[in-house]
C-alpha cells in the first residue's frame, strides 16, 4: 500500500507539472526596452516562448493599433508579467502595452498564435496594426469597460520579421490590473497543443473529482449515519466546480453569458465553503482530537467571507481573501497538529490522512504566496486537493473494508450463539456469493472494449489445456496503431479499439471468444477448431476487416485499418502450459509483422 501511494503521488505530481514542461525558455526575458528577438530560437511544433521582459507601457493612453506614437512622460518600461500597482502605484485605469518582436525567417508566412491566460482585465490585441483578439470590452471608464474571464488563443500571419505587438488594456474592477501571467508565443500547432493539454488536464481533474463526489455521496445515501462520506463527497463536487473556473476555465464553454464578476465570486465562494467542509470532514474523523470551538470559528468566519464575497466588489473581497489566507494558514497548522496527535494515538486512517494533508497544505502554501504576490510560481492547490482526495478515497475505502471485515467476524460469532438465525444468515450468505460472482464476472471484462480481458484468457487457456481439448488461437495486432493515435488522437484511438472489438465479436459469433490481450492486441480462442479451419477463418477475418475501409493514413500496409495475425492450434502443438500456447501465437504474429503486416501466419 505504501509503495502504491508513493507511485500515485509521483504520477500526479508529473501530471500537475505538464504545462510547465511543455514550455521552452520559460525563465528568459525576451524583451528589453520594448524590443526583443527570437532569431536564435529554433521553433518546432512543441516550442512555446513566454513573451516576458520589458514592454513599452503608455499609462492612460490608447495608441493607434500600429503603435506609432512618440514616447512622453506617460511612457514607462513595464515588466510582463506584473501588475499595474508595481508600475504606476495604481490598480485601476487604462494603458497601452507596446513591443517589437523580431522572429526567425522560418516563421514568416506560417500560422502563428499567442496564448493569453485568463486575466482580470479587458484587453484588445493587435499584430502589425491588425486586430487579432480581445477579452471583454476595453474602455477609458468603468461604465464602458467590461472584463471577461477566459483564456484566449490569437491566430495570425506576419509578412515581416519585425512583428509589432500592441495591446489596449483597461481595468476598473479587480485589484490586480495588468498582465499577471506570462503571454505565450509559438506556432499555432504548438499553442493549440498547449491549450489542449491544459483542457485535458482540467477534464482529468474534474472527471476524477466528480466521480469521487458522486460515489461517496451514493454511499452516504445508503449509510446516512456516516457523515464522513457526505462531507467528502460534497468537497469533491465543490472542487470539481471550482476546477471549471480556473485555467483553462471550461465553465465559459458550458455556461454562456455569465458576467465576469459572478464567475469570479463563485470561485471564491466555493473556496470558503470548501474550507467549512474540509474542517467538518476532519472533525468527523477525529472528534476526540479537535477542539469544537476551532471548528465553529472556521465555520463562522468562512460563512461571513462567503456572504461578503456575494455582495461586495472585488476590491473588498479579494483583499479580505488575502487576510483569510493568513487565518487559513494558522488553521492548517492546527489541523496538522490534530493529524499528528491522531497518528500518535493510532487513530484509524490518521497516517495516510497526515500524508495526504501534508501534500495538500504545501500546495495551498504555494498558492498563498502566489495570491499575495510573494511568488510568480504556478498555482498547485487544485492538483494538491485532487491528490488529497485520491489518497483519502483509498484511505476511506480501506477503513470501510476494515469495518466490513469486523462486521463479518461479529456475524460469525453471533451465528454460533444464535442458531435460530441460521436461515437468515444462509440467505444472506447466498446473496453475498451471488454478488461476489457478479464481481468476479466484472473482473473478466475489459473496461474499454467490453470484451474479455487478460485474466479471462489465462483462466480459459488453463481449462482447455487441462481438459486436453482441441482448440486454435489467433493473436491479432492492429497495424501501426501508435501512428493512428499520433494522427487522430487518443480519443479516436480508443474508439477504434472499441470498433475493432465489436467487429471481432460479430465476426466470430458463437464459434469462439474474443479477448483483449493488451494494448492494441486481441486474442481469439476457437474451441474445437483444427489448424486448417483456424487458418481459413484468420484469412477471412484479415480481409473483411480491411474491407471495412476505416481510414488510417499512417498505415504503411494499406490506407485503411489492417491487422496482422499469428495463429496456432493444439492439433499441431501439445501445450502443457498457457505460456507455451501464448508464446507460439506470439512467434507467429512476429512473423506476420516481419512479412510487412496485413497478413497471417499460422504455425
Amino acid at each position: 500500500m505504501k509503495r502504491f501511494i508513493g507511485i500515485l503521488i509521483l504520477v500526479l505530481f508529473v501530471l500537475s507539472a505538464c504545462h510547465v514542461t511543455s514550455q521552452s525558455h520559460s525563465g528568459e526575458s525576451i524583451f528589453s526596452g520594448g524590443t526583443g528577438s527570437l532569431e536564435q530560437v529554433t521553433f518546432t511544433n512543441k516550442t512555446i516562448v513566454p513573451l516576458n521582459g520589458e514592454w513599452k507601457f503608455h499609462w492612460k493612453k490608447f495608441l493607434s493599433p500600429t503603435g506609432e506614437s512618440p514616447d512622453d512622460a506617460s511612457t514607462y518600461m513595464a515588466s510582463v508579467p506584473s501588475n499595474w500597482k508595481e508600475i504606476t502605484g495604481q490598480s485601476y485605469g487604462y494603458a497601452t502595452y507596446e513591443a517589437t518582436l523580431t522572429i526567425p525567417p522560418q516563421l514568416i508566412g506560417n500560422a502563428l498564435s499567442i496564448y493569453i491566460p485568463y486575466e482580470y482585465t479587458a484587453y484588445t490585441l493587435y499584430i502589425d496594426g491588425k486586430f487579432v483578439a480581445s477579452n471583454g470590452y476595453v474602455g477609458k471608464t468603468a461604465n464602458v469597460t467590461e472584463p471577461e474571464f477566459s483564456p484566449k488563443v490569437a491566430y495570425f500571419h506576419v509578412n515581416d520579421p519585425d512583428m509589432k505587438i500592441v495591446m489596449h488594456v483597461s481595468n476598473f474592477s479587480h485589484p490586480k490590473g495588468g498582465f499577471n501571467r506570462p503571454i505565450l508565443f509559438g506556432k499555432s500547432s504548438a499553442v493549440e497543443d498547449y491549450a489542449s493539454m491544459l483542457l485535458a488536464r482540467s477534464m482529468f481533474l474534474i472527471g476524477g473529482l466528480l466521480f469521487m463526489g458522486i460515489y461517496f455521496l451514493s454511499i452516504q445515501f445508503f449509510r446516512r449515519q456516516e457523515k464522513t462520506f457526505l462531507f467528502f463527497g460534497l468537497m469533491s463536487l465543490f472542487i470539481a466546480v471550482r476546477s471549471l473556473l480556473i485555467e483553462p476555465i471550461y465553465f465559459t464553454e458550458l455556461v454562456h453569458n455569465v458576467p465576469w464578476i459572478w464567475q469570479h465570486r463563485l470561485e471564491y465562494v466555493i473556496l470558503f465553503l470548501g474550507a467549512i467542509l474540509f474542517v467538518a470532514f476532519i472533525r468527523n474523523l477525529y472528534p476526540r482530537d479537535m477542539n469544537i470551538y476551532f471548528a465553529y470559528a472556521i465555520y463562522i468566519f468562512s460563512a461571513i467571507a462567503a456572504i461578503v464575497t456575494l455582495f461586495t466588489a472585488p476590491i473588498l473581497y479579494v483583499t479580505l481573501f488575502n487576510y483569510f489566507l493568513i487565518l487559513y494558514a494558522i488553521a492548517m497548522l492546527y489541523l496538522g497538529y490534530i493529524l499528528v496527535i491522531a497518528t500518535i494515538r493510532k487513530r484509524r486512517t490518521a497516517t495516510l490522512n497526515l500524508v495526504a494533508s501534508s501534500i495538500f497544505f504545501l500546495t495551498v502554501i504555494n498558492d498563498t504566496f502566489v495570491s499575495l504576490e510573494w511568488s510568480r510560481n504556478i498555482e498547485f492547490s487544485t492538483m494538491g486537493f485532487f491528490m488529497y482526495m485520491v489518497i483519502q478515497s483509498i484511505n476511506l475505502s480501506k477503513n470501510y473494508a476494515r469495518k466490513y471485515e469486523e462486521s463479518e467476524e461479529l456475524t460469525a460469532e453471533l451465528t454460533e450463539l444464535a442458531n435460530s438465525l441460521d436461515e437468515k444468515i444462509t440467505l444472506r450468505t447466498a446473496e453475498l456469493e451471488m454478488m461476489n460472482a457478479k464481481l468476479v464476472e466484472l473482473t473478466l471484462v475489459d473496461g474499454l472494449t467490453g470484451v474479455n480481458n487478460r485474466r479471462f484468457i489465462n483462466q480459459r487457456l488453463e481449462e482447455l489445456i487441462v481438459e486436453e481439448k482441441l482448440f486454435s488461437l489467433l493473436l491479432i495486432d492492429l497495424d501501426h496503431y501508435k501512428q493512428f493515435n499520433d494522427l487522430y488522437g487518443h480519443i479516436k484511438g480508443d474508439e477504434l479499439l472499441q470498433q475493432v472489438a465489436s467487429f471481432f465479436k460479430e465476426f466470430i459469433g458463437n464459434e469462439g471468444t474474443v479477448a483483449r490481450y493488451g494494448g492494441e492486441e486481441f486474442l481469439i480462442i476457437l474451441p474445437e477448431t483444427n489448424r486448417e479451419d483456424g487458418a481459413a477463418l484468420a484469412t477471412k477475418l484479415c480481409h473483411q476487416l480491411e474491407n471495412r475501409q476505416w481510414e488510417h493514413k499512417g498505415n504503411s500496409a494499406s490506407p485503411f485499418v489492417t491487422i496482422s495475425i499469428g495463429g496456432a492450434s493444439s492439433e499441431q502443438f501439445h501445450w502443457i502450459t498457457k505460456e507455451e500456447a501464448l508464446s507460439s501465437v506470439d512467434t507467429a504474429l512476429y512473423t506476420s509483422k516481419e512479412k510487412g503486416r496485413n497478413t497471417i501466419t499460422f504455425l
